[in-house]
């Protein structure tokens, strides 16, 4: 019971099963009063629990863990400098932070190794900035900047990957992107995220979060689901987890100096687009006549260059989830005058030669055809799962995964697709294929369920709200989980759209555009005419109509989501480094970054080894964009604002 107190907020965890593959159950709760060997809390244990163990690990919300000792504190030269280091020791883990100066130069770069001494879970692993310079300009989710040195921030706000600058002319420190990081919080002593990083007492506080729970919303991995998809048994995975000996690295950099140059931020859409909108789609419950009336207006239309409405019509590209295969014939069941009736075979790739045209057709539009699973339920084995997703990577190019049915398929990454102990286990078989973006049921479980707001990071009343756009998962650290949201089409307003380029902000919608009509699911993309023939809307034609005016006029990306994941996955390679009058940026990707885009606060960017374009944007922000070599760099020259 060490370091536990009355009044701290703890979380209990409880195994059921006994085993490391079963569901863990946790119960948030405060203490009351700390024994020798046994602690008071102030709620009862859901009789379900009660015959349970509880697990080894209690754990401690927002603590500074006790016992703490910092010690080794050493200093080695180095042919270009020195690298200084020293060890903080818990009885829990210890972290060795070295800390590479360079002569002449303007940065500090800092490496964090954590050592798990016995297993853990935490809700956070934070180290916090108190510094006596003043922060005084904060580098918001959205990319846009804000000074806080004339009027205090009320409420906490979560900048995700981004940073601060703190001092002034005479004497300051800024740190800027920072990939290899959770998140990093500007905390305050008004309101914030519910589980609150740290307590903040006096003027902002800077929090670098190298594990943060709320800067991994996938890891959720569901064993059972009731018929209304509430949780019967599940293991929340959203708390990071290591074992006894397991080590994690983190970097930094932090910039010095008082004449530091405007910032640049990495932009999160690239080619000088102010916002991106994809449309995602899930392959449920469809048929032919109503893919040809979401892609082409008309269930009548076999062909692109035919199109009257739909996708095709406006030029849009979707990401688009297809089934391989149906062996077991798996059938649309629709309701109409509360009768179910059957509307044939759910369609698959493999089982329908005029389906995989319609998808060949598709394809070569720029569209991007992925998986939704191999069957739609869990008749395909899983020695198939190879071949089907060989296949695929072969013919589509596929890097995109969105996962279905996880009461119904147990190769679902939600359910056990991604447990290393399970038969149905697929991580190999995915990293082998190439796929490399996933989406899953829990994607948007802790994003705001307001499904008439379509910006994911939601800026205007969400500042305090952990929002990340995309995730690692624990067995699949190469991946990348993305987040998306499921708004009506009647939230994609005209103002709506404005007000998502004007926010720089980042749209990933999903849906089922194709889904076949009836007395329960009427989604608005689709429907039948006078003669029940399948269409597509008045309203989805006019919305799509809105965002091809809006990509025309270079504000809106409209893509998929494998090209703008991509485009955040090479950004995380790409490292800055300030210089006197500019910036250099260094890339760590092995291949080209087109419209690498920046952000800063900028009367003009110049360079001498790449070609720039640039356009202002409002608040003096300078948006900049060009083409980033492969492991190469690019310097800039910044003419700042007079």
């Amino acid at each position: 019971m060490d370091g536990l107190a009355p009044e701290d907020e703890i979380v209990l965890a409880f195994h059921p099963y006994g085993g490391a593959s079963t569901p863990t159950f946790q119960l948030a709760c405060r203490v009351v009063d700390v024994g020798l060997t046994s602690i008071s809390i102030d709620r009862d244990i859901p009789p379900h629990l009660v015959r349970y163990s509880s697990g080894c690990v209690v754990f401690q919300r927002s603590a500074v863990l006790p016992a703490t000792s910092v010690g080794d504190a050493w200093l080695q030269p180095t042919a270009q400098g020195a690298i200084a280091g020293y060890r903080v020791c818990t009885a829990h883990f210890r972290i060795d932070i070295e800390v590479r100066m360079q002569q002449a130069s303007p940065h500090v770069d800092v490496r964090t190794r954590t050592t798990f001494l016995q297993p853990c879970r935490l809700f956070n692993l934070s180290l916090l900035v108190r510094s006596p310079l003043a922060i005084a300009e904060v580098y918001l989710k959205n990319r846009t900047l804000r000074d806080v040195r004339r009027e205090q921030p009320a409420h906490d706000i979560w900048l995700w990957k981004e940073g601060v600058r703190a001092g002034d002319s005479s004497n300051g420190w800024m740190i800027l992107g920072n990939p290899s990081l959770a998140s990093v919080e500007l905390l305050t002593r008004g309101r914030g995220a519910i589980l609150k990083t740290a307590p903040c007492e006096t003027r902002p506080t800077l929090a670098l979060n190298l594990l943060h729970c709320s800067a991994q919303h996938f890891r959720r991995h569901v064993e059972n689901l009731t018929a209304d998809y509430s949780h019967s048994a599940f293991e929340d995975m959203s708390l990071p987890a290591f074992e006894r000996g397991a080590e994690v690295t983190h970097d930094f950099r932090v910039h010095l100096g008082g004449r530091l140059g405007p910032a640049p931020r990495l932009a999160l859409v690239p080619h000088g687009f102010r916002a991106a909108h994809v449309w995602t789609e899930h392959a449920d419950k469809t048929t032919l006549a109503s893919h040809r009336a979401a892609y082409f207006g008309h269930e009548d239309i076999e062909k692109v260059e035919g199109a009257v409405g739909g996708f095709a019509k406006f030029g849009h590209v979707v990401t688009k989830s297809v089934f391989h295969d149906n062996p077991r014939a798996y059938l649309n069941r629709v309701k109409r005058s509360d009768a179910q009736t059957s509307a044939g075979e759910m369609l698959a790739y493999g089982r329908s030669p005029e389906f995989a045209a319609l998808l060949d057709q598709l394809d070569a539009q720029g569209h991007e055809i992925c998986l939704h699973a191999i069957a739609p339920d869990d008749a395909a084995p899983p020695e198939r799962d190879g071949q089907a997703l060989a296949m695929f990577h072969s013919r589509f190019g596929s890097r995109t995964w969105i996962d279905h049915g996880i009461q119904d398929v147990r190769m679902s990454i939600g359910w056990q697709g991604l447990l290393p102990w399970s038969h149905f286990a697929v991580q190999e078989t995915l990293a082998k294929a190439g796929v490399r973006y996933f989406w899953t049921w829990s994607s948007t479980d802790f994003m705001a369920r307001d499904k008439r707001i379509i910006n994911l990071l939601h800026t205007t009343k969400g500042e305090h709200l952990p929002t990340p756009l995309w995730w690692r998962h624990p067995f699949l650290p190469a991946g990348l989980v993305w987040a998306s949201h499921e708004a009506h089409l009647e939230a994609f307003t005209d103002a709506a759209l404005d007000a998502l380029i004007q926010e720089r902000g980042i749209s990933v919608h999903q849906h089922y555009y194709p889904f076949l009509v009836d007395d329960q699911h009427q989604f608005g993309f689709i429907e039948q005419d006078g003669d029940g023939k399948y269409v597509a809307t008045a309203r989805f034609n006019s919305v799509l109509r809105s965002v091809a005016e809006r990509r025309a006029s270079g504000e809106l990306l409209q893509t998929t989501l494998g090209e703008l994941a991509s485009y955040w996955s090479d950004c995380e390679q790409v490292s800055i480094e300030m210089q006197p009058r500019g910036f250099t940026l260094h890339s760590g990707c092995a291949n080209t970054i087109e419209g690498c885009a920046v952000i800063l606060r900028a009367r003009a960017v110049t360079s001498a080894g790449a070609r720039v374009r640039s356009r202002a944007l409002d608040d003096g922000d300078l948006l900049v964009w060009m083409d980033l070599p492969p492991n190469g760099r690019i310097q800039c020259d910044v003419e700042e604002h007079p």
